[in-house]
């Protein structure tokens, strides 16, 4: 008896749970919605492709994410532009992004000169620095210099504006403060005393003309700051106002028969898969967002919602294949197509992602909300989750062959330049082809970087340049694999990365994950927040923690939940962050300028840190109260110009919900966020 008990036990466990699963809906891996963009490069600059060992020559506007790596040869520099941040080398360093993504941007200077300028920052955000010296993390938004010789380990931390920390090897610890110069000799962050700012160099001055060009944008008026390469639109183009779609942006300098993803070639990056590389200077912002509409025969960008977070997207086209085009080419299988999305056209993501992402995506990168409702996106994502197409209606350029661009399938796999490939199509060509969510062709190691880029200069930078261990204090994610053990396809085809095919996977939440330290990088254990104490003294550690241990496993900081202080109360000392809500149109928290009057260089002797007087935070301006902006309250971030008031289009006034939900990152997925994005109150 007792065994028949047992069985039927068993059997109604096992229905309970086949009924948990079956009721389980998969959760996606979202990608990142940012990227670092290679916005300039000057002289010879190296990039070496997450878990590639083949270094090669840097382009200019091609993403980054976490894993690739830059070196700049002598007098060479480069830019990478993150949207809230913006990152200079000087030449002679040696650069990683160790990790990038939502809330966290992890660099490995190991050695040179970086300048990092923190524009916005929000809660939960994280911006860190690891040198072979020490680890510095952003407090505020502001502008920093980090130099570490070739010979030696020192590091100088230089603070033009905000504050920040810099954590050792052990315990040690210090706050660094506004407009001091900090020189630490080794990792136990000993050093040679505070000084005053230095002489600004040749360096500096690029830097600042560099800041120039964001501050004094036109194209600010009409687009988010933190769309990626916003700034280049300026000397390539003119803005219009057309009365179907509003802000217009027209390029002013392409050839005749141009048109948008044309000029340029396709590389696969994860977790997206293939993304659009353009050839243009300004070709970044108007490929990863916003809309193309053909107007009076000349091609516009219509960009998306200034009032939303922008989410990149590796290419904003939709894709045609099948084997009926008619067109014979002998390397089989039929060509690959594409043609720009319509200022109505929802983006169909050619990699596998969830409704909140599929909804924000879309969303942020569509300037007329009507255009997407609650309905039309509900439909449409349950014809990509399934594998069918958008339907009717989702195809505005689909069958112009002006608009269309076809090359081979090899021409397309080997990052080739697609203008020297393209394929003479025809309407009928058009109406024979098929429209296909992804792009069945299999990624090779020649689809990571162009040709004419893969030789790069010489054998690469020299080792000892990029090779040196590095303190961090938080711990980083694994080392990317190989590019043979890291990208598989599906069986029958589909140009999908295989990580975004995981049928359950826990939400995009985006924060550290508890990794193996690399065996390279001094990882410490995580510290509870120091107490308030004056800019340059050293903050009491609790002598527990782990001391250098490349073989240990490290867990990362948790993240503060706690909002920022009221702008009104004055500015309080404090590690964490000063969080920033939702940028609008009209708010301040923009690019900043460096200060015009620097100190010149202190006598070589310690001085005692000036003690830092109290200061009260102004309020902000006013501002509309708007749907998704977060609970907390902004703290004003000094020398920073309001972004303009003059939008060509400013948004619709929308009420505020009572119960904010943080809709751009871990709360995305919810469904009052998932309403809210598309317009339902």
């Amino acid at each position: 008896m007792s065994a028949k008990f047992c069985c039927r036990s068993g059997v109604w466990i096992a229905l309970f749970v086949l009924v948990l699963l079956a009721g389980a809906a998969p959760v996606m891996a979202d990608p990142p919605g940012r990227v670092a963009r290679l916005s300039h490069v000057s002289g010879a600059v190296s990039f070496l492709p997450a878990g590639e060992s083949q270094w090669g020559d840097a382009m200019v506007n091609r993403p980054l994410v976490a894993g690739d790596q830059l070196y700049t040869y002598r007098e060479a520099r480069a830019e990478l532009d993150i949207g809230a941040a913006t990152l200079r080398l000087n030449d002679l360093s040696g650069f990683s992004l160790v990790n990038l993504d939502d809330s966290t941007v992890q660099i490995e200077l190991t050695q040179g000169t970086l300048s990092l300028q923190v524009h916005k920052l929000y809660g939960g955000q994280t911006y860190e620095v690891d040198t072979p010296t020490l680890a510095f993390v952003v407090s505020q938004p502001g502008e920093y210099r980090i130099d570490i010789g070739s010979r030696d380990e020192a590091t100088r931390v230089t603070v033009f504006t905000g504050n920040g920390m810099v954590y050792g090897d052990g315990d040690a610890s210090m706050r660094v403060a506004e407009r001091q110069s900090y020189r630490f000799i080794d990792a136990s962050l000993r050093g040679d005393g505070i000084r005053d700012m230095p002489q600004a160099d040749a360096f500096d001055g690029w830097c600042s003309a560099r800041a120039d060009r964001y501050r004094n944008s036109v194209t600010r008026r009409y687009v988010s700051d933190e769309v990626i390469g916003y700034s280049d639109l300026d000397e390539y183009g003119s803005w219009d106002n057309e009365s179907s779609y509003g802000p217009i942006w027209y390029p002013t300098r392409v050839a005749v028969g141009w048109a948008p993803y044309r000029s340029g070639h396709w590389v696969w990056i994860d977790p997206w898969g293939w993304n659009w590389i353009d050839d243009a200077p300004w070709g970044f912002a108007p490929f990863h967002y916003g809309r193309w509409a053909q107007v009076h025969n000349r091609w516009g960008w219509i960009p998306g919602q200034m009032t939303r977070r922008p989410v990149y997207a590796p290419a904003l086209v939709l894709f045609i294949g099948g084997h009926n085009w008619g067109i014979g080419i002998t390397d089989g299988g039929g060509p690959v197509g594409w043609a720009p999305l319509g200022p109505r056209d929802v983006y169909m993501p050619p990699y596998r992602v969830s409704r909140g992402y599929f909804s924000n995506v879309n969303v942020s990168n569509i300037r007329n909300k009507t255009v997407i409702n609650n309905t039309n996106i509900t439909n449409i994502y349950n014809n990509y989750a399934a594998g069918r197409p958008a339907g009717k209606g989702n195809d505005t350029y689909r069958h112009n062959p002006e608009a269309v661009t076809a090359v081979s399938r090899e021409t397309f796999a080997h990052a080739r330049p697609v203008e020297a490939g393209r394929v003479h199509l025809s309407r009928e060509h058009l109406r024979r082809a098929e429209i296909v969510n992804t792009v069945a062709v299999a990624p090779t190691a020649a689809s990571l970087v162009p040709e004419k880029a893969r030789h790069g200069h010489g054998e690469g930078p020299p080792p000892e340049a990029t090779s040196r261990r590095v303190v961090a204090h938080t711990a980083p994610p694994p080392k990317p694999a190989l590019f043979a053990e890291r990208v598989k396809v599906r069986e029958h085809g589909g140009g999908r990365p295989q990580a975004q095919d995981a049928a359950v996977k826990a939400p995009q939440h985006r924060e550290p994950a508890l990794v193996e330290p690399r065996p390279e990088r001094v990882s410490p254990a995580v510290m509870p927040e120091p107490s308030p104490n004056q800019g340059g003294e050293r903050a009491s550690r609790p002598s527990s923690r782990l001391r250098r241990a490349p073989d240990r496993q490290v867990e990362p900081p948790a993240k503060a939940d706690s909002p920022a202080p009221s702008p009104a109360e004055p500015r309080p000392e404090r590690v964490s962050p000063a969080v920033m809500p939702e940028p609008s149109p009209n708010q301040g928290g923009d690019r900043a300028s460096r200060p015009s009057s620097r100190l010149r260089r202190a006598p070589d002797r310690q001085v005692e840190p000036p003690a830092k007087a109290e200061r009260s935070v102004p309020p902000p301006p006013a501002r509309e109260e708007r749907q998704n902006a977060p609970p907390a309250a902004p703290r004003q971030v000094e020398g920073r110009a309001p972004q303009s008031d003059n939008a060509a289009a400013p948004p619709d006034k929308r009420k505020k919900h009572e119960h904010e939900k943080d809709c751009t990152g871990k709360d995305a997925n919810d469904k009052e966020c998932i309403d809210r994005n598309v317009g339902v109150k």
